[in-house]
């Protein structure tokens, strides 16, 4: 049995063959066993024995023969970037390139090698002191030559244009060609110095050669001018391996004690590798990215993400389990099980190349590199990996929810990657984290940056400590002092800003005061006292000035606080007493109160302008009257007030002073109890009364009325007091009803003349009195007043009164019933007492019954009665009365009643029309109108007619006066009341036959319906055949465009003449309102439908 590159492998001879096995857990790997038959090739065998490492086996036979045969192939193998060469046979090696996955070139070799090495298009083979080189492309290889050397080589390095060979503990480092590519000497001997100690590991990238010593030492050479740039001590001990990235910027190592370190050559640092493995062997970085490192022991891979720039600096730590429901690492590191017998070569897109025991190559995919490569879908492992590799970009097209996108955030500040965690927090919908991360994303310096983000972290000590090593130690102060942390800022000004002590003094007093530590309150703010600055006088030396009168007043009101906080009451109030302000003595008194010094903190409340509070202090607590009665005059608060007045009188018996103190408070019981109860001033209590209507003080005032026998009195303040029926007995008894009446309806809104229901009662008691007492227009007053129809009717209709009637009417037009309807009509009628009651009261009944209809005919027989009798006013008022009533209901007024009202109306304008109008030709066409209807107007017919025809005479109008004329003589009742003065002028107008005779042509303006030309007095339209409103102000028919209304009746108006006849007298013509010109404007877009 031998070990044979970690497998037991194990030989066997028998049955004329050879078997080898291979051996797991002492056991023989059936699956794994190879049988070969030799024996009728060379013999019987009888022994058998490997090498010392496992690589020949040796056969002795019976023949006396001893054969020897190559049972793998050595494991020789490199790699640089992403191509891998390995020995594929004895004498060829393979190149391989990872990133096309396929086979780059095979390069045939002079020797069996020992060692291999490959570098940029360089492959180095070699045995012993030799080394052969050769040239290798996609296109095939070809040899460089071959080397000896001076010494058994012991391992290769290889660049495109040089070679680096470990000799004896000394590293030989010339150019491949015979000049190196500088010109330079062709070889050098590292390291050149004395006491350096032996070369334990290098490495070689295309510029530099990195080396270990025994002595620790860690340095790199320049393969452009050949000159040593770093030469690092490491205090670790020996160093046993090492690893440079691509570029040589970072080196990987492994010192003595088995701890990994990362080594930044450029600023000679080193950055020690977190839970390094103990186990590890090598070292590998994956090319592809960057920061990926593999450890390789026995028996795993492990990775590790190295990140320069972090808020803890630079950090390299292995790459744990991370949990999927925490999105964070578990703590677990995350390893990949080597295969037995697999040796790694180099790492590459999250694979290890490694060669086989058989000599072939295959790739060990990492754990830690799960779902980066193979798929593009939204994956929560990809995720994870991305984010625990550092590859946020990635790891943000994973994002599928909020708590990922929350670690995505949180990895982002903690690598410092700006742009991306603004991204994560833009999406997260924080603002505010999006706008401080927004002000530090232009930051260059590292310093300040890993101080904005460690405060953003909550770790400000670590925040303070990035601060004071940055350009702007201040930084580390404004944070402490916007964190109110006021104790570390004010160690930072006296440090840093001198200047800015004062105010931190003064914002730390006040956070000591807060928490409660006054004696140390009180030293920070005496301590924080503004210096005035001195100078020339300026605006800007005032605006200094100010500012530090207002810190020190700050500073000394929070020292006087804490003054009397701590026992110095009488230094805090002197204190708090010699500052301007009213906050300070009102935040001095409230701590007064607090400590019971009730005497300090009424004065305190004093100065700050706090009055009632000074005034309740002096009247609860001290007792001291004499100061509150000063201060009464300040005092608004009844409260207050009435706290004083209650003293007053109780302790003093000062009923006058407490009498004035309630009045001033509004309390009125109690000045209506002070003057009835101990000033006798009942008939000042009675204005009081009256006047507050104050139900306690109603029934002390009659209480003390009925003592002293003034019942009327006594009856109304009992009706105030809610005592009903106590007033209404004694108003009975003491016949003082009246009084009664006026106080409860005094206290009562009726609704439409009716009680409501809670009181409809106290009335029924007043009309059942006045009934009992026969007085019945009393009695059915106030049955309708409580509801009681039926019996409100019966007792007015007993009274022939118009008051009564007019009651009556009112009490069936609230009650709406058809059995009190027709009772009132045939009253009216006469039917009850065989007296018929005048018409109007028919008209008021129908009116107030909503009979519109009905009381529109009455009202027009009604008019024409009052105008047969020549009352033309009277018949004016009833047709305007009732036409405003109906229209006021939204009701048409009916066309007999509008052209009756026409018919009066303009019989009663023509005086405005001649006066202030001054329109004669007007004024005659109204007249005509009238005596168009003469038979209308019975009582002055011949006065009429002889108006009309002297009018028309004065205005032209011959044809009219002359047919008037004739009319007026022809009837022999009115040419007796012919006026003797013009007799002689209408017989001379009608003794002129056979002349020709015409009138004026009248004016036309259009329809205000379809805008067809009308005469302007005709009233209906032969266009579209519609009645057409009238102008109250001219007769004449309205037109759209010169649209007024009267405000109070609403009828319509020509503006023009309207306004001029309100001018002269402002009284409206129809319904005789006061209206004021200013009122009167132009309506546009009338509703003319409205008014016919």
């Amino acid at each position: 049995q031998r070990r044979v590159m970690g497998l037991l492998k194990g030989v066997a001879i028998g049955d004329g063959a050879i078997r080898t096995f291979d051996m797991e857990d002492n056991k023989i790997n059936e699956q794994k066993t190879e049988k070969l038959e030799l024996e009728s090739l060379f013999g019987a065998m009888l022994q058998v024995a490997w090498t010392d490492d496992g690589q020949i086996l040796t056969i002795a036979t019976r023949h006396g023969t001893i054969n020897s045969f190559l049972t793998r192939i050595p494991i020789l193998s490199d790699a640089v970037g992403a191509q891998v060469m390995y020995l594929s046979n004895l004498r060829e090696v393979t190149v391989r390139d990872l990133d096309i996955d396929s086979t780059l070139c095979r390069v045939p070799i002079d020797v069996e090698p020992a060692f291999a090495c490959i570098g940029a298009g360089v492959v180095g083979v070699g045995m012993n002191n030799e080394v052969h080189y050769y040239n290798y492309s996609k296109g095939g290889s070809k040899p460089l030559g071959s080397r000896s050397y001076g010494g058994i080589v012991e391992s290769l390095q290889l660049s495109s244009q040089h070679v680096a060979l470990n000799i004896e503990g000394k590293i030989i480092v010339h150019g491949l060609t015979e000049k190196s590519p500088n010109g330079t000497t062709n070889q050098v001997s590292l390291p050149d110095k004395e006491g350096a100690g032996r070369v334990t590991a290098f490495a070689m990238t295309e510029n530099f050669l990195v080396y270990g010593t025994t002595n620790g030492n860690i340095s790199m050479f320049s393969l452009v001018d050949y000159q040593t740039l770093v030469d690092y001590k490491h205090n670790g001990g020996s160093i046993k391996t090492l690893a440079a990235n691509t570029h040589g910027t970072r080196i990987a190592f492994i010192d003595q004690a088995n701890s990994g370190f990362i080594f930044n050559p450029t600023t000679e640092v080193t950055t020690t590798i977190e839970n390094f493995n103990p186990n590890t062997k090598r070292l590998l970085w994956d090319p592809s990215e960057y920061g990926v490192l593999i450890g390789v022991d026995s028996r795993n891979f492990t990775t590790y993400c190295y990140s320069p720039n972090s808020r803890f600096g630079p950090v390299c730590e292995p790459v744990c389990v991370m949990d999927p429901k925490t999105h964070s690492a578990t703590g677990k590191v995350n390893t990949t099980a080597v295969p037995t017998g697999f040796h790694a070569i180099g790492a590459y897109r999250g694979s290890v190349s490694c060669q086989m025991p058989s000599g072939t190559l295959a790739a060990v995919s990492l754990d830690t590199h799960r779902c980066l490569y193979t798929t593009n879908k939204l994956d929560t492992d990809g995720f994870l990996n991305n984010l625990a590799l550092n590859r946020l970009t990635q790891a943000a097209n994973l994002v599928i929810s909020q708590e990922q996108l929350k670690a995505l955030a949180k990895k982002a500040l903690t690598l410092l990657d700006i742009e991306m965690a603004i991204r994560a927090y833009r999406l997260l919908n924080q603002p505010t984290i999006v706008l401080c991360l927004e002000k530090i994303r232009h930051i260059k310096e590292k310093n300040i940056l890993l101080g904005h983000v460690s405060m953003m972290a909550g770790n400000f000590d670590v925040a303070q400590t990035f601060f004071a090593r940055s350009s702007r130690p201040i930084l580390a102060l404004e944070m402490r002092r916007d964190l109110l942390q006021w104790d570390h800022a004010l160690g930072l000004a006296k440090e840093m800003a001198v200047e800015q002590v004062p105010l931190m003094s003064k914002e730390y007093a006040q956070q000591l005061e807060f928490k409660g530590e006054y004696v140390k309150a009180l030293e920070i703010y005496q301590q924080g006292k503004m210096e005035l600055p001195q100078g020339h006088q300026s605006a800007e030396m005032e605006a200094r000035k100010n500012i530090a009168l207002a810190h020190n007043l700050v500073c000394e009101s929070g020292a006087a606080r804490c003054m009397i906080r701590t026992g110095n009451i009488r230094g805090g109030v002197q204190l708090a007493q010699s500052l301007a302000g009213s906050n300070v003595a009102m935040e001095c008194a409230k701590i007064l109160e607090g400590l019971n010094q009730f005497e300090e903190a009424a004065a305190m409340y004093e100065q700050a302008g706090q009055f009632e509070k000074a005034v309740s202090l002096h009247i609860v607590e001290t007792k001291n009257l004499k100061a509150a009665g000063r201060l009464l005059p300040k005092i608004k608060s009844r409260n207050i007030l009435v706290m004083y007045a209650k003293a007053k009188e109780t302790q003093h018996q000062a009923y006058g002073e407490a009498e004035k103190a309630y009045e001033l408070a509004e309390d009125w019981d109690n000045v209506v109890r002070i003057k009835v109860e101990h000033m006798n001033d009942l008939h000042g209590a009675y204005i009081i009364v009256r006047q507050t209507k104050s139900a306690d003080a109603a029934a002390m005032v009659a209480k003390m009325c009925r003592k002293k026998g003034e019942n009327g009195p006594a009856v109304e303040f009992l009706v105030m007091a809610k005592k009903v029926q106590d007033a209404f007995d004694l108003a009975q008894s003491t016949d003082t009803m009246s009084n009664f009446e006026e106080a409860l309806l005094a206290q009562v809104t009726l609704k439409d003349g009716v009680a409501p229901e809670g009181r409809k009662e106290d009335f029924y008691m007043i009309a059942q009195y006045y009934d009992k007492k026969k007085k019945p227009f009393q009695a059915g007053q106030y049955y309708q007043v409580a509801g009681n129809f039926p019996m409100a009717l019966t007792c007015l209709m007993t009274v022939n009164d118009p008051r009564a009637i007019q009651a009556a009417v009112d009490v069936v037009g609230k009650a709406r019933s058809d059995a009190l309807t027709n009772k009132l009509i045939d009253y009216l009628m006469g039917e009850v007492d065989g007296e018929p009651k005048e018409a109007t009261y028919i008209f008021k009944l129908y009116m107030a019954l909503g009979a519109y209809e009905k009381a529109s005919k009455t009202s027009v027989l009604i008019a024409t009665k009052e105008q047969e009798a020549g009352n033309y006013r009277a018949a004016h008022k009833v047709l305007v009365t009732t036409v405003t009533a109906i229209q006021a209901k939204g009701t048409r007024v009916g066309n007999d009643l509008r052209r009756i009202l026409l018919l009066v109306h303009s019989y009663l304008i023509v005086k405005n029309i001649i006066k202030p109008l001054d329109d004669l030709d007007n004024a005659t066409r109204m007249l005509l109108r009238v005596t168009r209807n003469i038979q209308k107007f019975p009582a002055h017919a011949s006065t009429i007619l002889t108006s009309t025809i002297l009018q028309c005479v004065k205005v032209d109008f011959k044809a009219s006066a002359y047919d008037l004329a004739c009319t007026l003589i022809q009837n022999e009742a009115w040419r007796n009341e012919i006026n003797e003065k013009h007799r002689k002028k209408i017989e001379s107008i009608v003794r002129k036959r056979g002349e020709e005779r015409s009138d004026p042509p009248e004016a036309m303006s259009p329809c205000p319906f379809c805008s067809a030309p009308v005469p302007e007095t005709t009233m209906d339209c032969g266009s579209c055949k519609n009645a057409l409103p009238f102008c109250i102000a001219t007769g004449k028919h309205m037109t759209v465009s010169d649209w007024s209304q009267c405000p109070s009746c609403k009828f319509p108006a020509l503006y023009g003449p309207f306004t001029k006849l309100l001018l002269d007298s402002p009284q409206c013509p129809l319904c005789e309102a006061t209206i004021n010109p200013n009122e009167v404007s132009i309506v546009r877009a009338p509703d003319v439908k409205a008014f016919v």
